[in-house]
């Protein structure tokens, strides 16, 4: 039964789509923490949420599904928000660093496309099989030739990056359930939650007083 069950997942007629989607995902990751290392925070996380309405848009013209008013509204205002809690500052648009968390934005807005489409094309479970088995090869083969060791010290450091791990995990297993069951403009504009879980992990843990225009947004 477990045998039948793992051979019909990896059972996959778009190969190359598979490959091509985990490379924009890893590389949507990669362009956020290069341009967090380069520029404020606020000011990458608000060029990074604007990937859900790039997928909205991409959609629309490359798998024709139609996105009604009411979508776009709502996502023009949840990008509002993010807006108005991140601040960010006018000279972002100076800097040429921007640019790499414009890039995230983009490949991010492309995983959510091709997660919806390989996601009418194939099933949930060669969807995730293929995610996994794609970006640990790519993630193995970038720490391999950075050189650097793994900066554990000790075993909370271990437990926390294994936890890191296995919530990404899941998050991407949920995603990719997701987009194969609803519309990009009716699950992308969840993204912008996570700002909100942000500030309730931050109060709750970190003792982080949410502002009045975090509050608003």
């Amino acid at each position: 039964m477990l045998f039948v069950g793992i051979n019909t997942a990896i059972r996959t007629r778009y190969p190359v789509q598979q490959f091509m989607r985990t490379i924009v995902s890893v590389g949507a990751i990669y362009c956020f923490y290069k341009a967090v290392g380069l520029m404020s925070l606020a000011d990458v996380t608000a060029i990074s949420f604007a990937a859900p309405i790039l997928a909205a848009a991409m959609a629309t013209f490359v798998i024709k599904e139609a996105t009604p008013p009411l979508r776009w509204l709502s996502l023009l205002i949840s990008f509002a928000g993010v807006l108005v809690i991140a601040q960010p500052g006018q000279e972002m648009l100076r800097e040429g660093s921007a640019l790499i968390a414009l890039a995230g934005a983009v490949l991010a807005a492309f995983s959510m496309l091709m997660i919806r489409y390989l996601g009418m094309m194939e099933s949930a479970s060669t969807n995730i099989f293929y995610l996994s088995l794609f970006t640990m090869l790519q993630s193995g083969a970038a720490f391999a030739m950075s050189g650097s060791g793994i900066p554990i010290q000790t075993s909370d450091d271990l437990l926390l990056l294994a936890a890191t791990g296995a919530i990404g995990s899941l998050a991407a297993i949920l995603s990719t359930l997701s987009y194969r069951f609803a519309a990009i403009s009716i699950v992308a504009p969840f993204d912008y939650a996570a700002i909100l879980y942000a500030g309730l992990i931050g109060f709750i843990f970190f003792n982080e007083i949410p502002t009045l225009m975090t509050v608003a947004g």
